[in-house]
Formats: C-alpha cells, sequence, structure tokens
C-alpha cells in the first residue's frame, strides 16, 4: 500500500510534465482523488480529509461534476468519521440536490446523522420522505421500507407522539403480516421447482425470517408478554428451513441475536440475554481488523455491561471494561489532536465523558475491591479532567514557535476572524452581518488549515491520556480527586454518585472514597441563603445565620470528614473539585471541633491534580497592570443619532428578582468607589504599577493587552454570571446575555462605557461596547500572564460540565493562557475585599510566592472573622 501511495504522488508529478491547461487540471484532481482514496482505505482519515478538503476547493462548481460528486461523497463520509455532524448533514444536502439518481442513499445518511445526534424531528422528517419514496406514495411496502417503518416508530416514542406511535405500530404490524404471507406463497411456488431456484429459495426463506425478526422488534416496542413466545417461533422456523446455523444464518445472525437479547433482557431473563449478545461479540472481535465490524463491536461491547451488572459476572465485566478503556484511550490519543474545535467539544462532551466514567461506576457496584479498576479509574478521572481546554488551547502558542512568517500570518488571519465571529454572536440576529455565516465558514477551513500546519510540524503525540503515578507530588503531599457519575445498574438510574480518589507519592494503589448521592448535596444548597444565590453587584453586604452554619457542618460531614483517615500526616494537600463541589468553600467547612478545614490544612485547589509542580514559573510582581475605578456610564453625543433598541429581556422576572436588582439592571451599574481606592492602595504598596481607570479602562484597551500582556493583572470592577436559561423559559432569538447557550456568553466583566450596551443591547458609537464576555476572553492570547486576580462578584461561577470543570471566566482565562486565577464564588462587599487584598500583596512582598501569600491573607482574615466565612472564604486561588 505505501508503494502505492508513492506511485500515485509521483502520477500526479507527472501530470504536471505531460499535460497542459484543463486536462493537467483534471489528471492532478483524479491523481489527489485516488489518493484520498488510499489514505482512506488505509485508515489515514485524517490525511485523507486534508486531500478531500482541499480538492473541494480547487474544484470549480459544475467543471468535473462526476468527480465533484465523488469526492463531497467522501467528505461527507469524512467528516461523519470525524464527528463534524453539522457539515456531514451540509454535503448531504447539497448531493442530494446535485446528484438525483442517488437521492435516497443521501437521505439514509441524512437519517442515520440525524438520528445519532438526537435531532429527532429531522430525522423523522427524512424517514417519512424515504418511505413515501420507497414506497410510491405508501402503497408498495418491501423488506426496505419495514426498515423505516421502525425507525419512524422509535422517532415517535423519542418525540412523545403517543398516538401517532401507537397508530404506527398497528400500520406496521399489519405490513409485515402482508409481507410475511406475500413471500410464503412466493416461497411454495419456488418449491415446487426447487432444483431451479435453489439460490432464490434460499433468499426467500431469508427475507421470511427476517420480517418474523422485524415482527418480534415490533413486540419489543409494544413490550408485548408474547415475546418470548415468538421468539421460539423464529427458531423452529429456523430449523424448519434447515439452515446451516453456522454458515447460512450469518446472513441476519447479529442482528437476530441481538434482538433476542433484547427480548430475553425485557423479560428479565438476564443469563440468556447475555449468552446471546456474546456470539455476536465473540464473532465480532475476530474480525476487529475490519473497519465496518470495529464500528459495531464497541457499542455493542458497552451495551452488554448492563448484562454482567444484571448477571453479577464482575470478573467478566472487568475484562470487557479493560477492552473497552483501551478503545476509548486510543481514540483520545489518535483523533483528538486533528480535530477542531468544535468537534473536539462534540468529541469530548458527547462521548468521553461517559465512557470515561466506565470504571468509577464498576469500582463504586464492586465496592472498589478491584485494584486494577481503581488504577483505571484514577488515570480516566486524570485524562477526563479539562481534556478539551488542553486539547485546544496550546496550538497557536505552540505553532508561534517556529517564527514563520506565513504561519503567523494565518494565526492573525485566524484570530482577526473569531473576534469577528465572536462580536457578531453577542448581536441580536436581525442586525449580524450579512456575510456572518460564510465569515463562520470561512473561519472552519483556516482553522482546519492550522491544524494540518500543526500536525505537519508537531510529528510528537501529544500525550492526552494521563497516568496517576507521574504526578510531581512530593513526599508528604497528597492529591484527592473528586468525581462524580450517573450510577448504571443493569440500567441507567437517577442517581449521581460522588466518589473521592486519593493518592500519594509512594502509594502503589490510589485510596477510594464514596461519599455520597447528589441529591443529598443539592438539598443543603436549597435550604441555605448563603451566597451561591445569584447575586449581580460586587458591592453586595455580605450576611451569616445560623442555618449556613449548620449547613456547612452538614456540607463537612458528607464531603471531607470520611477523607481525613487518609489525610491528617500530610503536608499540603490538592484537591480537584467536581461538579457541584466547585460551588463548595472548601477551607470554611468547620470540623466537629469547630475547626475550619482552611485553618488544620495546608490546602490548594487545582483543576487537575495531574498538573501539580508542572507550572514553576513565578509571577513577577514588578510587571502588574491594575484595572479599577471604572466608568460605567456613556454619555452620547447630542449631534448622535441615538439607537433604538427595546432590551425586552429585562423584564424577565425569573432572572431579576428583587426590585433592588430590576433597578440596576434597568439604570446600569453603579460606580465602585471602592475598586479605585482599592488600585490606589495596591499601587502605594508596590509602587509604579501600571493602571487602567477611570474611562481609560475600556475594553478596546484590555483587549490590546492580547499577545504581550503583563506578568500580573489585577481586575476590580463589576462581574456577571447568567445561569443557562431553561428551555421553556427560552426568550425571543432577539435577546442578549443571559439567553445564550454558550455560557462563555453569559459570563464576563464590565468595562467603562458598559452601561449604554447593557441598556439599549450594544453601542453603535464604539469599536467595543465595554461589556467582556468569557468569549471574547477566550480568543485573546495572555500567555505571559501568569496570574489574574478578579476582584469582581462570583468570577468563580459559571455552568458545570461533566469533566471540563466551569465554564465562564475561569475557563475563558485559561483558555488565554493564564496560569492561575483569584476568582470568588460570591459577592463580598467592598470593605472586606479591599481588606482581603490588601492582605495578599503585603504577603506577596515578604514570602515573594502568590500562593503562600493567599493562603497566609486568608488565614489573617480568617482568624478576624472566624465566624463570618462570609467575608474571606469566597476567595478562590486556582492553578
Amino acid at each position: 500500500m505505501r508503494k502505492l501511495l508513492k506511485l500515485k504522488k509521483n502520477a500526479i508529478e507527472l501530470c504536471k510534465l505531460d499535460l497542459e491547461d484543463e486536462d493537467l487540471k483534471l489528471c492532478e484532481l483524479n491523481g489527489k482523488y485516488e489518493l484520498l482514496l488510499i489514505y482512506s482505505e488505509i485508515e489515514d482519515y485524517n490525511t485523507a480529509f486534508d486531500i478531500a478538503f482541499k480538492i473541494d476547493k480547487e474544484i470549480k462548481r459544475d467543471a468535473y461534476p462526476e468527480l465533484e460528486i465523488n469526492v463531497k461523497e467522501e467528505l461527507a463520509k469524512l467528516n461523519f468519521l470525524n464527528g463534524n455532524y453539522d457539515k456531514t448533514i451540509q454535503i448531504y444536502n447539497i448531493l442530494k440536490e446535485i446528484n438525483h439518481k442517488y437521492k435516497l442513499q443521501y437521505l439514509k445518511k441524512l437519517g442515520e446523522t440525524y438520528f445519532l445526534i438526537e435531532d429527532y424531528e429531522n430525522a423523522l422528517l427524512t424517514y417519512e420522505e424515504l418511505l413515501r419514496e420507497t414506497t410510491n406514495g405508501y402503497k408498495e411496502y418491501n423488506l426496505e421500507s419495514v426498515l423505516y417503518l421502525k425507525r419512524i416508530l422509535l422517532l415517535q416514542k423519542a418525540i412523545g407522539n403517543e398516538q401517532s406511535y401507537f397508530e404506527m405500530i398497528f400500520v406496521s404490524n399489519k405490513v409485515i403480516d402482508e409481507l410475511i404471507e406475500k413471500h410464503i406463497n412466493e416461497l411454495t411456488l419456488l418449491h415446487k421447482n426447487k432444483s431451479v431456484f435453489q439460490n432464490t429459495l434460499n433468499t426467500k426463506m431469508y427475507q421470511i425470517i427476517s420480517l418474523h425478526i422485524d415482527k418480534l422488534e415490533l413486540m419489543l416496542f409494544n413490550e408485548s408478554q408474547s415475546s418470548l413466545d415468538y421468539v421460539i417461533k423464529i427458531e423452529n422456523l429456523i430449523d424448519s428451513f434447515e439452515f446451516d446455523r453456522k454458515k447460512d444464518i450469518i446472513t441476519f445472525y447479529p442482528h437476530f441475536y441481538k434482538v433476542i437479547s433484547d427480548t430475553y433482557f425485557a423479560n428479565e431473563n438476564y443469563e440468556l440475554s447475555l449468552t446471546m449478545l456474546s456470539k455476536i461479540l465473540k464473532d465480532e472481535k475476530e474480525s476487529l481488523t475490519n473497519y465496518n465490524v470495529s464500528r459495531e463491536y464497541y457499542p455493542r461491547l458497552k451495551q452488554s455491561f448492563k448484562l454482567y451488572y444484571a448477571t453479577y459476572k464482575y470478573n467478566q465485566l472487568f475484562e470487557q471494561l479493560v477492552d473497552y478503556n483501551k478503545y476509548i484511550n486510543d481514540k483520545i490519543s489518535n483523533n483528538l489532536m486533528f480535530k477542531t474545535e468544535k468537534n473536539k467539544s462534540d468529541f469530548v462532551v458527547n462521548i468521553l465523558d461517559n465512557d470515561l466514567n466506565q470504571f468509577s461506576n464498576f469500582n463504586y457496584a464492586t465496592n472498589n475491591k478491584y485494584d486494577k479498576g481503581i488504577i483505571h479509574s484514577m488515570n480516566n478521572i486524570l485524562t477526563s479532567k479539562g481534556l478539551l481546554l488542553n486539547a485546544i488551547k496550546n496550538i497557536l502558542n505552540q505553532l508561534k514557535t517556529l517564527n514563520d512568517e506565513s504561519i503567523n500570518d494565518k494565526i492573525l488571519q485566524f484570530r482577526s476572524k473569531r473576534t469577528f465571529i465572536n462580536s457578531q454572536l453577542q448581536l441580536p440576529i436581525s442586525e449580524r452581518a450579512n456575510n456572518f455565516t460564510k465569515q463562520k465558514d470561512s473561519l472552519e477551513e483556516l482553522e482546519r488549515e492550522i491544524i494540518t500546519l500543526y500536525t505537519t510540524n508537531f510529528k510528537e503525540e501529544i500525550n492526552y491520556v494521563k497516568d496517576w503515578q507521574k504526578t510531581q507530588l512530593k513526599e508528604n503531599d497528597i492529591a484527592i480527586e473528586f468525581t462524580h457519575f450517573k450510577l448504571h445498574k443493569k440500567q441507567l438510574t437517577d442517581s449521581t454518585m460522588y466518589v473521592a480518589y486519593l493518592y500519594k507519592k509512594n502509594w502503589k494503589i490510589p485510596k477510594v472514597v464514596n461519599l455520597f448521592e447528589e441529591k443529598q448535596l443539592k438539598k443543603h444548597f436549597s435550604i441555605s441563603n448563603n451566597p451561591n444565590n445569584l447575586y449581580k453587584t460586587r458591592g453586595a453586604i455580605a450576611t451569616s445565620n445560623k442555618t449556613d452554619v449548620a449547613v456547612a457542618d452538614s456540607i463537612y460531614n458528607l464531603v471531607w470528614k470520611p477523607l481525613e483517615k487518609y489525610i491528617d500526616s500530610s503536608s499540603t494537600i490538592y484537591f480537584s473539585p467536581d461538579g457541584l463541589l466547585h460551588r463548595i468553600p472548601f477551607a470554611a467547612l468547620p470540623n466537629k471541633d469547630n475547626k475550619l478545614i482552611g485553618e488544620l490544612y495546608d490546602l490548594k485547589q487545582m483543576g487537575n491534580t495531574a498538573d501539580i509542580n508542572t507550572n514553576k514559573k513565578q509571577p513577577n510582581l514588578n510587571d502588574i497592570l491594575l484595572i479599577g475605578g471604572v466608568k460605567y456610564n456613556y454619555n452620547v453625543d447630542s449631534t448622535k443619532q441615538k439607537k433604538k433598541f427595546i432590551n425586552n429581556y429585562l423584564e424577565k422576572k425569573e432572572l431579576l428578582d428583587s426590585t433592588q436588582k430590576r433597578e440596576i439592571y434597568r439604570n446600569g451599574f453603579a460606580y465602585l468607589k471602592g475598586t479605585e481606592l482599592e488600585i490606589k492602595n495596591i499601587n502605594n504598596l508596590l509602587g509604579n504599577s501600571k493602571q487602567l481607570s477611570g474611562y481609560n479602562a475600556t475594553e478596546t484597551a484590555f483587549k490590546k493587552l492580547s499577545g504581550n500582556s503583563p506578568s500580573v493583572i489585577h481586575i476590580a470592577t463589576h462581574g456577571f454570571f447568567f445561569t443557562k436559561p431553561k428551555k421553556n423559559e427560552t426568550l425571543d432569538q432577539q435577546n442578549n446575555y443571559q439567553n445564550y447557550e454558550n455560557p462563555l456568553l453569559r459570563s464576563g466583566l464590565l468595562f467603562s462605557n458598559a452601561n449604554y450596551a447593557w441598556q439599549y443591547g450594544n453601542n453603535p458609537y464604539e469599536e467595543d461596547d465595554g461589556i467582556l464576555t468569557a468569549l471574547e476572553i477566550s480568543n485573546l492570547n495572555l500567555k505571559n500572564t501568569d496570574i489574574i486576580i478578579l476582584s469582581a462578584c462570583e468570577t468563580g461561577l459559571g455552568d458545570i460540565n461533566g469533566s471540563e470543570g466551569v465554564y465562564g471566566l475561569q475557563r475563558a482565562f485559561k483558555m488565554a493562557g493564564v496560569k492561575t486565577i483569584i476568582m470568588s464564588l460570591w459577592p463580598v462587599s467592598d470593605a472586606e475585599t479591599a481588606e482581603f487584598m490588601n492582605l495578599f500583596y503585603t504577603n506577596w512582598k515578604i514570602y515573594n510566592s502568590p500562593s503562600k501569600a493567599f493562603k497566609e491573607a486568608q488565614q489573617q482574615m480568617m482568624i478576624k472573622y472566624r465566624d463570618e466565612p462570609e467575608k474571606w472564604a469566597a476567595f478562590v486561588y486556582f492553578e
């Protein structure tokens, strides 16, 4: 195959020597097309994709119609394999318009893709169209149309169309019965001339059995009690047809035994269900070199897990989990770097998050009895946390180290286009640029080029898969990884379990502590009136009460007390929260002796404990930028026409749940005098610091830091965060920040002039509107910044997104390249904020270490406000 590749490449070069103009072009394009087919055949899909992408761009519309169709078909297939389902759908929609001959084939692919991404409405429309086309308007049914009937049934059930579902059950049964009768009559006729029509006879028998299997599936859909009897009927039919079960039955064998397995499972006969599924898996495993078999095998293997749980066959399950875990880790290692950012996100969120939790679930179910299972789970947790963040943040920075002018131009184009797209996303749809969609597609093309440049220039594989034993822990340190997962038994349950995995440098096996079910923690959140409520102003007055103290005790008992036997002798405790634990101020939790955890232990919060001691560079306190005393109001020149914009979202009561907040929003954000004093005090302490304040503290000025940011940035301003809108409360499409699906558009920081855009939707008079979203921050290059101090309310909040942690300002600054972040979980009053920051910088000058300074400042505030943790515990030091 490698020789063939070389020959094809040489043939492309020969085209250039022997041909001219159009013949040359066609020869070149055909050569490249054959090259991409070879790469696809050897399963080098990333190279094949790059070639197909380039050919598709080179072909002029209608110049070479047959080649254009062939290339688009390959591109659709490769996009599908790469998880780029939106592009897959787009290409198949184009193909069915330009190549009517294969319209049904493209409709099938569209239906499969819609179904896979759970776009059930479009999938239903597609399969209904297929049914119409293949039955001549519902007049002539065949075996193929039965497949579409079954898929329509599944979709109607998923959507909740009960009446249509039961009507379709009736129609489908009637169609299948009529087809069975028709094929039996034809079989009878064929039997009369058996010697002549033997092959046709066998085909007809296959078709009859296939239809009976379809009928069995309908029984399962309808939860029929007679499904087991029907299995026996099919078995008898197979025997009566005198099939060789090892040879002839292979035609429909996988599907047949899968349906029988499902039948036994539905009837709670788990042993027989597992036996049937195991038959398929055994044969398929022997053919894993075949890509199509491989694609079927691993999802089917995953389906078998529930049967092993149901039959308590944990040893066999462990072996299957090891096999499946290797498959998932190989997918991460081999595919992740080649995907675009969106594809990476889909890959991680939709596939890996659940798959990498399989061993955590297994360990919980087996009471942590399998040492190797614990090791697999420990590594999976470290691999999963921040996987997407690590996969996307370093590509541009790595490419810049090449100092290649053409590559740097590409990077500049990419950042510029992404800035444009991000700014457009913040506008109402009706006000976006006419070429928005075109620019968005162009950005994706440019990203693909950059990924190709990266994989070409950096040949070594990035090690996304982690090993807990390689963590750089010191002798007496301990690491704690919290994890949470949906509990699976025979079926997926509604229970979300929290577990802690602990490890030290010389331990052979990590320790595992099962903690609690998520609803136990949620109950305490709902009881407390504590500062996790959605305040929107930095200057809120902190309060505490006896209820909050009792809740803190209860949370300590759930989260920390079970771990104490392992951590008492540890000098430093590194911990990485997960799920709702991101909202917990660990340092403020009191133990049974009323001692706070922050008093007893040296706590260090991490995004992933695999990163312990990997960043040893100390921030330079002499290279600091202070931002505060921001003027938020904007005065429009009387000669300018004020743009009319109705900010409907301000009327939403569930987002503005008090009169005070509604007034704050309608009138914009108030000037924070305390922030001006805060940066002045810090400047007096440190010396000549760079400052942005008043009307000079613009969003534009902050963005200009990109590529040349200081070592330390301190921002004292208003912050905002909106929770994800509920589907049944979605507002008009022209509404702004709180209605965005993307959490990075629902959190941000306020700079000068922000009130105009906040009140009227945008600011047509300025380059930037003063509202710096987390999405905009994520596009900046702040890799020179070692630490950022966010002295604004709720800067630690955001959507909690599985193993990726908190999607908000924290994530945005990490994506931009910042190493360490100090942030807050709730509003703290100006007085205590200023006090904390003054202590922090004073200690930093003494110890020359921001982490030590933060710890000392926290301890000093802890002593002074012993019974008022709300005045200091909001601040979190996050590495």
